[in-house]
């Protein structure tokens, strides 16, 4: 059995994966909707009377469906069929395979749902051999991806591979119950689908289960298709957003429907990018309305007022209660006799014991954790009776043929920056983990602007074997047949990983140096040239923890465009750790990943360690940044010395005004909420910076202590954070900012 809290983190993400759906549900038609006599006499069906309960897809507002599922369960309702599209199809698969409406509510009230929704996430490099911070971070505007000959652009909503993975884990259970009919679940239960090519709805009543439902939330541009049979199926709201009429099919006696889909007409806010989204795909989910017949209950509850994206906590409890007051309404009038009674929730079908269950959900995560296949579907089906020994105990033994489709193995992703101080930024990442079949991966960064150029290279040992069958059937396919995943054959038998890997990196830099006095006057540009490498060994613990330690060899220019300057070099070791906590996913810190960093740098020439702290808390609609270092080293070369605020800037100062030997800050940032994506903030700090060794030259350099703050507005937009402000700091010393990207 799986446990509650993989529950509660494969639901969360399963959920908003569908939120980008802006769905435009199909409107009953007027008059249709039957009295509350009807509405009760469902409490009380005679046993010839057949229910089916529809869900229909809708985002966010699919949250309301468990609202009106308590409802009925408190009245003794239990449908024989369930029919869902989209998110309907999901949380219609859950309810359908057990699970009641109470389970459910409690399961969503505990979920940090809007922290599983976002664009593009950061990508961080920790075994690199970058000087700048401890973490190098790269935060792409689109990525693109290469799997087998195909290239796409990569979903800005969610990741494949993930939300495939959490399918399986979180519908493992009703999946081998149905063992291939999903009549077989406690209440029968069909998912609905859109084949791609004409548009018709497709009627999924058998398969996998997860697979299933994975179909019919196939959201245009934020999924890729699935593959059924003959079929590629996209999700099921373009064909059927309330399938009524599927209902109607399976010769069901009557009808109740939660429609939570979007009413035709309503006003998008297109100043966002999800906005946007939800206002192009209303065109694409635009249907004819759907007639109820006397008898039939339609529940609608009041959602609209609340986005298709919103996740929040505050949104979630407004969003089942909305459902659930729908539902009273509608069954609001009937006797006690009727609301008294309480649901008995159907036993599953017999299946696999518990404590396969979880060696089966341990090795699909596992595998799927590898990053190797995109999809594993299991495929389970129960034997037919003459197939069965007279020794057999389970009288319908589930056996499975897992089917995996390849991930991408190259990826690449773009961004772009720009700061009114240092100019326009671009940068590039790549990521390789095709190579030595998929037992190497190799990734990359370049980023080039006016003031600083990089080229980080970094490669890491995956595995000592590979994961992969080669198809001798289909050479060259993405997908694969997998043994069934009791068994101890190869990938099963092979997913334990290494602690220790083997990592290499390479860095080189090019930089133009600014330095400044204390009333922010330039005093000189010294050029840097930088060329450090690193062989070591990297491991990643749990909690997000991840460290790199090896030796090194520094190879540096300084004062590189001065003739007669010459190469200097040291050798030594370098030691790094991190712990990465989950990016935001609302405010304007989007594209900053929260970590605790620490570095020790110690070479024949110089010495440096370093202590970072970036975290991010939300209280109230409020969001706290708080940021803080402190770092000292001995005879530091220009381009390893310490920059006050890092690479994120000290307030009431331009990124890098100050930099030294010795630097230490803290500094405390407050945001909210303004209008629509916009955010008022305000950052104040105080640092100091030392310099033990300056030439006369400079003696001016500005160090001591200092206190700044700044004021403005920030948002996140597709490019990355965005920030307009003016700052102060002590000495009279006044900027303005103007900052998009990361």
């Amino acid at each position: 059995m799986l446990s509650v809290s993989r529950q509660r983190r494969a639901l969360s993400l399963l959920l908003l994966t569908f939120a980008s759906s802006a769905l435009r549900a199909q409107q009953p038609v007027a008059g249709t909707r039957p009295g509350a006599a009807a509405a009760c006499s469902l409490g009380n069906a005679a046993p010839t009377e057949s229910v089916a309960l529809v869900l229909s897809g809708g985002g966010a507002h699919g949250i309301a469906h468990i609202g009106v599922l308590e409802v009925l369960d408190s009245l003794g309702i239990r449908p024989s069929l369930v029919v869902g599209t989209s998110i309907g199809a999901l949380v219609g698969a859950l309810y359908a395979g057990g699970m009641s409406g109470k389970q459910l509510d409690s399961l969503v009230r505990h979920l940090p749902l809007e922290e599983l929704f976002r664009r593009y996430p950061p990508v961080a490099f920790t075994t690199g051999g970058d000087l700048a911070s401890p973490v190098v971070t790269q935060a792409p505007a689109f990525v693109v991806e290469q799997s087998g000959a195909a290239v796409r652009l990569q979903s800005p909503a969610a990741r494949e591979r993930q939300v495939n993975a959490l399918f399986d884990q979180l519908l493992l259970r009703p999946n081998m119950a149905a063992g291939g009919d999903f009549a077989r679940l406690p209440t029968p239960f069909v998912a609905v689908a859109t084949d791609m090519r004409s548009r018709a709805p497709v009627v999924l009543r058998g398969g996998d289960l997860a697979q299933a439902v994975r179909a019919s939330a196939a959201i245009p541009i934020v999924f890729a298709p699935v593959a059924h049979d003959e079929h590629m199926l996209i999700d099921g709201g373009l064909s059927a957003n309330v399938p009524v009429n599927v209902a109607r099919e399976a010769s069901v006696t009557r009808v109740i429907v939660s429609d939570v889909g979007a009413i035709a007409g309503r006003t998008n806010d297109v100043r966002s990018t999800t906005g946007m989204l939800g206002y192009l795909l209303d065109f694409l989910f635009t249907q004819a309305p759907y007639a109820l017949a006397p008898g039939d209950v339609a529940v609608r509850p009041a959602v609209d007022e609340y986005g298709l994206l919103n996740f929040t906590h505050e949104a979630i409890t407004s969003l089942r209660d909305a459902g659930y007051r729908a539902a009273q309404e509608t069954f609001g009038a009937c006797p006690a006799t009727v609301t008294a009674r309480r649901v008995t929730v159907p036993r599953r079908a017999s299946g696999p014991s518990a404590s396969e269950e979880r060696r089966i959900a341990d090795r699909l995560a596992r595998l799927m954790d590898e990053g190797v296949y995109e999809s594993v579907w299991l495929n389970p089906e129960r034997a037919r009776a003459d197939t069965l020994s007279n020794l057999s105990t389970d009288p319908s033994p589930v056996t499975f043929a897992p089917v995996a489709a390849v991930a991408p193995g190259r990826i690449a992703g773009v961004g772009l920056t720009y700061d009114n101080h240092d100019g326009v930024r671009a940068s590039l990442s790549s990521a390789n983990t095709a190579l030595a079949q998929d037992r190497v991966a190799v990734s990359g960064a370049v980023s080039v602007g006016e003031w600083r150029q990089q080229l980080l290279l970094v490669g890491a040992a995956l595995r000592r074997h590979s994961l992969r069958t080669a198809n001798a059937a289909h050479p060259g396919s993405v997908t694969e047949r997998l043994p069934d995943p009791r068994t101890d054959q190869p990938p099963w038998s092979m997913l334990t990983r290494d602690l220790m890997r083997p990592a290499v990196s390479l860095t080189g830099m090019r930089e133009t140096v600014r330095l400044y006095d204390a009333a922010g006057h330039e005093l000189a540009r010294p050029a840097t040239r930088d060329l450090l490498a690193f062989a070591g060994a990297s491991a990643a613990f749990g909690g997000g923890w991840q460290s790199a330690l090896g030796p090194i060899e520094h190879l540096w220019w300084e004062n590189a465009t001065t003739p007669g300057s010459h190469a200097r070099n040291a050798t030594g070791a370098l030691v790094r750790a991190a712990r990465l906590f989950g990016v935001r996913t609302t405010g304007p810190d989007q594209s900053s990943i929260p970590a605790i960093t620490g570095e020790l740098l110690w070479t024949n020439e110089y010495r440096r360690a370093l202590a970072n702290a970036d975290l991010i808390v939300e209280r109230r609609g409020f969001q706290l940044r708080t940021r803080g270092a402190l770092g000292a080293g001995r005879d530091i070369p220009l381009s390893a010395q310490l920059v006050l605020g890092g690479t994120g800037g000290f307030p009431g100062l331009m990124t890098g005004e100050r930099r030294g030997d010795r630097a230490a800050f803290v500094s405390a940032a407050l945001s909210h909420a303004l209008v629509g994506p916009l955010y008022w903030r305000l950052d104040v700090g105080r640092g100091v910076t030392r310099l033990l060794g300056d030439s006369a030259s400079l003696g001016s350099r500005a160090r001591g202590w200092i206190t700044g703050a700044d004021g403005g507005l920030a948002a996140d937009t597709p490019l990355g954070p965005l920030t307009v402000s003016y700052g102060v700091s002590t000495g009279g010393r006044r900027v303005f900012k103007l900052r998009v990207g990361s």
